[in-house]
């Protein structure tokens, strides 16, 4: 049902068009101003859509700018002239400015052909970019028409996150020539986040130097080694030759010992200090570090040991020197 009432033209030059309309179940205040070169519309609902709560929306265009309001009144404004209204969104599409939008609902919606909007994207007011019911994938493409990024934005999540140029985040860049390069020519550090350095998992590693962190200033309980304890131990490791269930026949012999994670009763002899375990306290491998250093620790006692024969034996030379120069006087 409409009500409308006489069209006014005012004294100063403004149009203005009033009815009670009613939209779906709730009753409306129109009004229609058209002045000074900008059209308005209001709305005043008549009817509380909640306790103390009457809808209100506004649009004005005019002067290169359609604006579009959304809120409410506290109470009935049929008049017009209630002030205080409270404004729940807005968007504006400013020649000069561009858009702007406000509140929790507004938002821009891409969809393409789709008229249901299940496909596509939505950019809400905050400007984050959500993918619609049946989106696949959010894609920049460059001038040329190839991708430079592809988002996976599927509620599956099997679609990745895919870069087709290098990133530059901060000093360190990737690119897409298997190469990760520190920009300022710093060094790259692998961080946990609760401080102290990530465990890395990698193949075959070349490298030109290999430095262990050693500092004095960062240890403690810091006693000098039994060398000859560190030797026994080294001398009891079971040394095999093997391949890797992954190797094909080009791949080379391999030497090393071995972490028995197979057999409940060890079958290859490995002392439990050589071991390293995961975070997990899993078994992962051999703690080369130790047993480089074990190995230098069986060095050192092999050569007193080495020492104490030459000795020996320059004892038993001098001995038999005196013993000819007796025999011989």
């Amino acid at each position: 049902m409409t009500t409308s009432f006489t069209l006014t033209i005012n004294q100063d030059g403004s149009v203005t068009s009033t009815s009670f309309e009613t939209i779906d179940t709730e009753t409306a205040a129109l009004r229609t101003v058209i002045k000074d070169g900008t059209v308005k519309t209001n709305l005043r609902g008549m009817t509380p859509f909640a306790t103390g709560m009457y809808s209100a929306a506004d649009v004005s265009l005019g002067a290169g700018q359609l604006a579009l309001l959304e809120g409410y009144s506290t109470s009935q404004d049929p008049n017009f002239t209630a002030t205080g209204l409270k404004t729940t969104g807005y968007a504006i599409l400013d020649a000069s400015a561009g858009l702007s939008l406000h509140g929790t609902t507004q938002a821009i919606n891409f969809s393409g052909t789709d008229q249901d909007q299940t496909t596509g994207i939505t950019m809400n007011s905050y400007g984050n970019v959500i993918g619609n019911t049946s989106a696949t994938w959010w894609r920049i493409v460059s001038n040329s028409g190839s991708n430079v990024a592809n988002f996976g934005i599927d509620s599956a999540g099997s679609n990745v996150i895919q870069f087709n140029r290098e990133l530059d985040i901060g000093n360190f860049h990737i690119n897409t020539g298997h190469t990760f390069t520190s920009a300022d020519k710093g060094a790259i550090h692998f961080a946990k986040g609760g401080g102290g350095a990530a465990d890395i998992y990698a193949g075959a590693v070349h490298y030109k130097s290999l430095v262990k962190s050693s500092l004095l200033s960062v240890k403690k309980d810091v006693q000098k080694a039994d060398t000859a304890y560190w030797a026994q131990l080294v001398n009891s490791i079971d040394l095999a030759t093997y391949q890797y269930k992954t190797d094909d026949n080009t791949s080379h012999l391999r030497l090393s010992s071995i972490v028995d994670d197979v057999n409940v009763t060890k079958q290859w002899q490995l002392p439990d200090v050589f071991i390293s375990r995961d975070e997990d306290g899993k078994l992962s491998g051999v703690d080369d570090s130790v047993l480089l250093n074990a190995t230098l620790a069986t060095v050192q006692e092999q050569q007193k040991q080495i020492d104490q024969l030459n000795g020996h034996n320059m004892e038993l030379e001098a001995r038999l020197n005196k013993l000819e120069a007796k025999l011989n006087g």
